[in-house]
């Protein structure tokens, strides 16, 4: 008699298959649920971690903005998905100011410019009230290097233009690739308080830079940012200019404080929510 044949070894073949491909379902899965847990993709890209203040060669520089927000208070998720619909889109607005600052063996020096271009995306709702998410998506800065003006006079101008190189590298930039969000203001015309990660580029050469940012919500859909963080010329190539023969030489640290004023983008006569 041929076993094979009969109805109830058909029945325990169909069982032991459906077990088979149940078993593996589940083991692929757990896989991908492990891979997703320890290794983050975005746009199946991953992100390529850099130390703070280290220079980024060109296989370095991330193909996309890492855009991951974080609250100091979390929040229920249904909340959070909400807020982060909810966003607007500023743009860089007169009234900004730039100032780096430096010392040399005979005086202070300082190099002014009030021209700050770019572009901020906010995510959620700028309010005081608990429970309400505020994140910065996207920030875009640039100063053109033809508008920084020393304050010595001409002199000390064309010397900064020489020291940048402006014609190869005419402008000057930082984009945030992280952002996390450190302390709301009591008030509501208090500042929030943002860690900001980002490149840094300056003479052509970009290095991932942190610093915080105070935010401070105005009227009629207007934006103040602050920041002020102390850097190196020689990490950006840069020299220490010196006059007299080497007798007055600058010191290689400098200090960048800024004000960035940014207001709503307008679209067809409204308010640019997205």
């Amino acid at each position: 008699m041929n076993l094979t044949r009969t109805p109830w070894y058909r029945c325990v073949r169909i069982v032991v298959l459906v077990f088979s491909l149940c078993a593996g379902t589940a083991v692929a899965a757990g896989s991908a649920s492990a891979g997703t847990g320890q290794f983050p993709d975005v746009g199946g890209m991953v992100a390529k971690p850099v130390p703070t203040g280290q220079a980024i060669s060109g296989a370095d520089k991330p193909a996309f903005l890492n855009l991951s927000v974080e609250s100091a208070n979390a929040m229920p998720a249904e909340r959070s998905a909400s807020a982060a619909a909810h966003r607007t889109v500023y743009n860089g607005a007169s009234g900004s100011k730039v100032v780096v600052r430096g010392k040399s063996t005979l005086h202070n020096w300082s190099v002014l410019s009030s021209t700050l271009n770019g572009k901020m995306i906010v995510s959620g709702y700028w309010s005081a009230r608990p429970g309400q998410a505020v994140g910065i998506e996207l920030l875009h800065l640039s100063i053109p290097v033809a508008t920084l003006k020393g304050s010595d006079g001409s002199g000390m101008t064309h010397t900064i233009m020489h020291a940048l190189h402006r014609k190869q590298h005419p402008l000057i930039t930082f984009t945030v690739t992280q952002a996390k969000l450190l302390r709301r203001p009591k008030t509501r015309t208090g500042n929030y308080l943002f860690r900001a990660t980002g490149l840094l580029k300056i003479n052509g050469i970009m290095r991932r830079q942190a610093m915080t940012l105070r935010i401070r919500p105005m009227d009629h859909g207007r934006l103040t940012v602050q920041t002020v963080v102390k850097l190196k010329m020689r990490d950006f190539n840069v020299t220490p200019p010196t006059a007299m023969f080497g007798i007055i030489r600058s010191s290689n640290h400098i200090s960048v404080s800024a004000t960035w004023r940014l207001a709503k983008a307008v679209r067809s006569g409204k308010l640019a929510h997205q």
